[in-house]
């Protein structure tokens, strides 16, 4: 049990770090053969065989030929005109020459004057071939130069002599029994086999003069026909191109997981007999569509069937190389009977090989049923075309049953059998291919998630420093600057601790008497929202702290010989109220729990001070209050002395009595008296000691339009006297006012009262006179407060 408990604590304690599955930033299009442009000659390697000879061995053939040339492939066959030479020897005489009939034997007919002539060349066998030339050899001897003499060779057609050679004045005898002399013989409108059957050789020998020169010896007589022969033969030209590629657009399945019910796993594969293999689910590629099914098994005898889930969650039957109509994940059904499936697999985007281009040329010349060009894609034969189809094509053949996981390479390999039967005239055929594209392959790239280092949990005290952490700092990502990177905080427990981010900093701050758990998790996103995420556990410990006593001013204040309150703040976050006691070091000072109060009674005057100590039940804290006990006067209005009833328009007088109750004297004592607000008068006591009581008279005259005054007076209204008490320095009274009294008697008195009021005035002045008189006398150099 106790292991457990350690276990969860553990779990507790350690921080949990989450990411989110990486994004698709992009997905493009993948070149996977770019050789197929036919911009690079060097890219396509040509061989030229006959139809049987292997593809390893060396080129042995005559008439085709590969190139690439001006952005386009071709696979051609050149045939020349295939002439054949035939000797056609003389078989009749007209002029009993008969040993110059047929082959050269050595036996000849002579003449040195006669002519020899020689005829009866059959051609019957040759007549559906076409004449090319006509070459007359005659295998002949003149044993001796001619001089005189002449021997004159001439071909008779048809009646007409056309002579073709004439020998004399020559330098020695003619030989050319041997290999006979030949030349060329012409008709205007070429020579037909009719023609050459009927026509005859004359060999005339002219004797000039009375001796001959010699004798004209005559062993044969041919023509050579050079004609057009029907031949026939078969050759193939091969272009092969490889480029390196590995991101093949299939997905095989895994035959060793999903569902297998009466299927076995066999070192060929999945084996049954009627047994179902269920795949697991795969998901389609991001902004791919789904290809075309494919699967290998061992035994053309057995079978193979497939279904798939559809968009409505059905099982769909669809057969091998046709694309299943399903738009989300892929989940395959097979059933294997009487073989052993090897290997199962779809292709992404059904990849294709697209070919374009044209065949040009006599077509005639070919033979239609065996001159093919086929299409071979990593090793398989994906197109077999007629080569003698002449015009454009654009063709699109799905490859994807072409592709492993495991090859390395894709290769392109074009091959043209010429396989011709004709008469023997030129002729020429060419497989123009202008592109060989292949599509299918594709591209995704992702947006992988922030990395960052750990932030960790941790242990803290209540009361205690904060943390700061490094973040960003240690942080990384694949696109994103670390500088955009976004930090976003959720906080279980916001009362016990804060958390924020300064200057890529984690900084974590206990809130003040507060104890927990909090659980903070960090999310670190990039600009595509690929997160890094941590939550860490923060635990706060609990601390009993002390009661705390709000420090006090400075210097606080008070009267001697008056109580005096000074305020105080106490609070204890782990104690309640009740368990809280405040005391002092000094009897006159006591303590008001429920107002909060420092109740003092200054004995003496001066600079003293106070200890003042709170405690809870376990811990105690301390402040000083420092005190000046100042003696001040108390000065107060005692009595506003003026007539209960005073008539309208009648001058009378205010006398306002003022006592100092406090403990000094106060000097230049001023009062101010007011009538509804209005000031009518002001005065000035030149010392008041401790108890005396002074006056100040003020008059005004009473109004005619009002039946009452409210009457105010104040004392030291500038508060340049300090006292005990600020707040009692004005008092008010309420005076009537009268009906006016009659006019005679009003005269009469209004008289003697102007006469009195001014010997008034002028006594009232010379005393004031006085007085400040024997003031300035009397009165220190400096005015000082007495205390």
């Amino acid at each position: 049990m106790r292991r457990y408990a350690v276990l969860v604590l553990i779990m507790i304690i350690m921080p949990v770090t989450m990411a989110e599955a990486r994004s698709v930033h992009s997905t493009s299009e993948v070149e996977m053969f770019p050789q197929g442009t036919m911009e690079v000659s060097d890219d396509w390697e040509f061989n030229r065989h006959l139809a049987f000879t292997a593809e390893d061995r060396p080129d042995d053939a005559d008439y085709v030929s590969g190139m690439v040339a001006d952005n386009h492939m071709t696979l051609g066959i050149n045939l020349p005109e295939h002439l054949d030479d035939q000797m056609i020897w003389s078989s009749t005489t007209p002029t009993n020459s008969n040993a110059s009939i047929g082959m050269p034997d050595g036996a000849y007919s002579w003449s040195t004057g006669p002519d020899i002539t020689l005829s009866g060349f059959d051609v019957s066998s040759f007549g559906e071939n076409s004449i090319e030339s006509v070459e007359l050899i005659i295998h002949f001897n003149v044993p001796d130069p001619l001089t005189q003499d002449k021997a004159r060779f001439s071909v008779v057609n048809d009646g007409i002599h056309d002579l073709v050679k004439t020998w004399s004045n020559t330098q020695g005898g003619l030989y050319y029994m041997t290999n006979g002399w030949s030349v060329e013989i012409f008709d205007d409108n070429n020579w037909t086999w009719d023609e050459l059957s009927n026509i005859e050789i004359n060999l005339d020998y002219v004797s000039n003069g009375g001796t001959d020169d010699s004798q004209l010896q005559v062993d044969a007589v041919g023509l050579k026909v050079t004609m057009r022969t029907p031949w026939y033969g078969a050759e193939r030209v091969t272009a092969s191109s490889t480029n390196q590629f590995t991101d093949w657009p299939i997905i095989d399945f895994d035959i060793t997981s999903g569902q297998m019910s009466s299927v076995s796993t066999a070192p060929c594969g999945l084996s049954s007999d009627g047994g179902t293999w269920t795949t697991d689910s795969i998901a389609k590629p991001s902004g791919q569509t789904w290809g075309r099914i494919h699967f290998d098994h061992d035994d053309s005898n057995g079978t193979v069937g497939i279904e798939y889930v559809n968009n409505q969650g059905a099982w769909v039957t669809i057969e091998s190389g046709l694309i299943p109509a399903v738009s989300s994940d892929l989940q395959l059904r097979f059933t294997i009977t009487d073989t052993c499936l090897s290997r199962a697999w779809v292709d992404i985007n059904d990849p294709q090989v697209r070919v374009t281009g044209s065949i040009v040329g006599d077509s005639d010349a070919m033979s239609e049923n065996f001159t093919r060009w086929t299409i071979v894609v990593n090793g398989e034969t994906i197109a077999n075309n007629g080569g003698t189809d002449l015009g454009t094509f654009d063709m699109q053949i799905p490859i994807g049953h072409t592709m492993t996981q495991s090859d390395t390479d894709l290769d392109i390999i074009i091959k043209a059998w010429y396989n011709w039967d004709n008469d023997g005239a030129p002729a020429s055929l060419n497989l123009l291919i202008h592109e060989v594209e292949i599509t299918g392959a594709y591209s995704i790239e992702y947006d992988e998630d922030p990395v960052c280092g750990l932030l960790g949990s941790h242990n803290l005290q209540e009361d205690g420093g904060g943390v700061i952490l490094p973040l960003l700092s240690r942080c990384s990502d694949d696109r994103t600057d670390v500088g955009d990177l976004v930090v976003q905080f959720e906080n279980t427990n916001p009362d016990v601790v804060e958390v924020d981010l300064t200057e890529g900093q984690v900084r974590l701050k206990l809130v003040q008497e507060a104890s927990g758990v909090a659980q903070i998790t960090t999310t670190v996103s990039d600009s595509a929202g690929n997160y890094w995420r941590e939550v860490s556990t923060i635990n706060v410990a609990n601390v009993d702290d002390k009661p705390v006593l709000d420090e006090f001013p400075s210097v606080v204040p008070v009267e001697h010989g008056y109580a005096h309150e000074v305020p105080f703040s106490l609070s204890d976050s782990d104690s309640f109220i009740q368990d809280l006691t405040v005391t002092t070091n000094r009897s006159w000072a006591t303590i008001d729990m429920d107002e909060r109060m420092v109740v003092v009674d200054a004995p003496t005057p001066g600079f003293t001070s106070i200890l003042i100590t709170a405690c809870d039940e376990t811990s105690c804290s301390e402040r000083v209050l420092d005190l000046e006990v100042r003696a001040l006067a108390e000065l107060f209005i005692e009595e506003i002395r003026v007539d209960d009833l005073i008539p309208a328009g009648e001058i009378f007088e205010v006398r306002v009595f003022v006592r100092n109750a406090g403990q000094v004297t106060a000097t230049l004592v001023s009062v101010r008296c007011t009538a509804d607000g209005q000031s009518f008068g002001t005065g000035v006591i030149q010392m008041l000691t401790p108890g005396q009581l002074g006056s100040v008279s003020c008059d005004m005259q009473a109004p005619e339009d009002d039946d009452s005054l409210l009457i105010e007076a104040e004392v030291d209204r500038g508060t340049s006297i300090d006292e005990v008490d600020e707040t009692n320095n004005v008092e008010t009274t309420v005076v009537v006012i009268g009906a006016a009294l009659d006019d005679d008697t009003s005269s009469g008195e209004d008289s003697n009262f102007e006469i009195g009021e001014m010997t008034v005035y002028i006594i009232s002045g010379g005393i004031l006179l006085l007085i400040l008189t024997v003031f300035g006398m009397l009165a220190p150099a400096k005015i000082r407060k007495l205390e």
